[in-house]
């Protein structure tokens, strides 16, 4: 654990441990994109990030990406490429989400902005969904 001056600034340093996760998942694995410039072999980045519809994660550039709000979002396009937001409290529309280039899990157990909150059996489900997937859940 360690602290930081904001939650814009403690998002910001999720969203690159949660690509930093990825990636070193990829280099550990393996995984090679054959289909490179100059026939050189490069890691297949792992850098997409599941987030909620409803959900609310900063004003900064990223944290407006991965904010399920498009009232949000509005005059701030084109945003940060990585971010599938998926329906809150649905676990099949989450399992459906994750692919292979999925690093992490972002949630908001209560989303203030919607007075909505996350079901026992939801963060259950997340939880064995993000193990069996080796994804970061945070």
């Amino acid at each position: 654990m360690f602290f930081l001056h904001s939650g814009a600034e403690a998002n910001e340093t999720l969203f690159k441990l949660a690509r930093k996760f990825g990636n070193e998942t990829v280099e550990a694995a393996g995984s090679l994109n054959d289909g490179a410039p100059g026939g050189r072999a490069l890691p297949t980045p792992v850098m997409k990030l599941i987030t909620f519809d409803n959900s609310f994660h900063g004003r900064t550039l990223a944290g407006i990406s991965a904010t399920g709000q498009e009232k949000v979002k509005h005059g701030f396009e084109p945003p940060v490429d990585g971010f599938r937001h998926v329906p809150f409290n649905d676990l099949d529309a989450v399992a459906e989400g994750v692919g292979p280039k999925t690093a992490a899990i972002l949630l908001e157990p209560i989303q203030e902005k919607v007075d909505s909150t996350a079901t026992a059996e939801f963060l259950r489900g997340l939880r064995r969904l993000a193990t069996s997937e080796t994804v970061a859940d945070v």
